[in-house]
């Protein structure tokens, strides 16, 4: 509840009462979610670089060691 509550203050989503619950529905497309959770990766990551993005991707990774 607290997310949802948090994520209607931002704008992201909207919310009715029709009765003695809420109603939670988008405000923002999934295409626009991914455009901004790609733009946080890319800064936080790579500098806002979609190249040092691609070549982390490319690089072999050793299937012995798993990840944390």
């Amino acid at each position: 509840m607290t997310l949802l509550d948090r994520l209607e203050k931002r704008g992201c989503v909207s919310r009715r009462k029709p009765g003695r619950s809420y109603i939670y529905r988008p405000k923002v497309s999934r295409e626009k979610l991914r455009e901004r959770a790609l733009k946080q990766l890319l800064d936080g990551f790579f500098d806002g670089s979609a190249d040092a993005l691609l070549n982390f991707l490319r690089q072999p990774r050793d299937p012995r060691v798993s990840p944390r």
